[in-house]
Formats: structure tokens, sequence, C-alpha cells
């Protein structure tokens, strides 16, 4: 009686188990019909980056034709020391902050070629050039880079010749400009260069909001 019961046991574990092997073996050739039914997808390698030099060309027009960014930096000409904060907006308009170190900061804001500065007494235009650091004559510059390089989002540059002038008070025919830039999302992020002509000149600079830093408006002036 034992011994029938024993083998009835049996015989239901092999009846599932080879019901768990016919399921196994019918899905099996199930996923195998599917894999060699579907369509295969051809998988194309992504395209090589640009060259150094045309990546960070591409990164020079995009500020060149931003409608609006703010900038931070460092004018160091010799021994002096100068900090300058500000915004850009289309299609020639600067807004920008202009402190030596250890003296008060002066406010100004170019219109095209018209400058207007902030008095203790609120804004008046005054007879000055351009403001001393809009950042357009820089990346006009560097639209001229030689002697590109990359590592990483970093690009190391020079800039002789006439370009140079955008980069440095006083450069003559030859002076050298050398620095680096770092590209992220097609705009130039920060970017440092120097040179040795003169007093010698070393320049840091970051932007950032492109496209969404706010219009600048042409100030309200005081009678007088």
């Amino acid at each position: 009686m034992r011994a029938d019961r024993s083998r009835v046991v049996q015989r239901a574990l092999v009846n599932v188990a080879t019901g768990f092997v016919i399921v196994a073996l019918a899905a099996g050739a199930g996923l195998l019909g599917w894999t060699m039914g579907r369509p295969h997808t051809k998988h194309t390698p992504p395209p090589p980056p640009p060259p150094p030099a045309t990546a960070l060309l591409a990164a020079v027009r995009s500020m060149q034709a931003a409608a609006s960014y703010q900038f931070s930096g460092r004018v160091t000409i010799g021994v002096e020391v100068l900090n300058v904060s500000g915004r850009f907006s289309t299609p020639d308009r600067v807004d920008e902050t202009l402190q030596l170190v250890g003296g008060p900061p002066i406010e100004r804001v170019g219109v095209g070629t018209v400058t207007y500065q902030r008095g203790p007494f609120g804004w008046r235009r005054v007879a000055a050039p351009g403001a001393n650091g809009d950042p357009r004559a820089v990346f006009t510059a560097l639209a001229s880079a030689s002697g590109v390089t990359r590592n990483g989002s970093a690009y190391t540059f020079s800039v002789s010749g006439a370009a140079a002038s955008g980069l440095v008070p006083g450069a003559g025919p030859g002076t050298v400009v050398t620095g680096s830039a770092s590209v992220a999302s097609g705009w130039v992020q920060s970017l440092t260069y120097r040179s040795s002509a003169g007093a010698g000149t070393a320049v840091e600079l970051t932007c950032s909001a492109f496209g969404t830093a706010p219009q600048v408006t042409t100030p309200v002036t005081v009678p007088g």
C-alpha cells in the first residue's frame, strides 16, 4: 500500500517536471522565433567630434549671436587689478560695473557708441569710449584664434597680429596672446588669457545666463 502511494507520488513529480520542461522549451522556441523574426536595428556609431578649431569657433559664434548673457571677471595690467561684472544684450548694449582694487565701483551703460555713467546724483552721458569691459571685442578676437588644441572641454589657443588688440590694450603687430577657454553646451563658459606685451596683461572671464539675462535698458539721465 505504502509502495503504491510512493509510486503515485513519484509519477506525479515526473509529470510536473515534464510539464515544466515542455513550458520552458516552448517559451525558448517562442523567444527564438521572435528574435529571428523581428527587424534588426542597425547601430550607427556617432560621428567623430569636430576639429578643436572648428568647435571653438562654433562656440565663439554662439556667443556673438546670443541675445544676452551675464559676465564677470578680472583684468590685471601690470600691478593694477580691475574687477568687472555685468551683462550684455543685443544689439549693442552693455551694463557693467568696474572697480579697481582699493577704489570705488563705477557703473556704466553702453548703448551703441554712447556711454552713460552713474554718479552721486544719477545717470549722465559721458564723453568716454565704449565700456572698457565689453566682452564683444574679446569674442571678435577669438574668432581669429590659431593653434587650437582640446583636452576634454578645455581649448587652448593663441591670438596674434591685429586680432590681439581686441584682447590686450596697446597690442602691436608682434603681440601674441595665449589662453584657454572652457566650452559646454556650445557656449564659452569661462576664458583666461595673458600676454607679456607692455606691462603684461592677464584676464579671467566667466559667462552665464545665455539668452536669459535681462535686457539692458537706456538709463534715464538727470539734467545738466
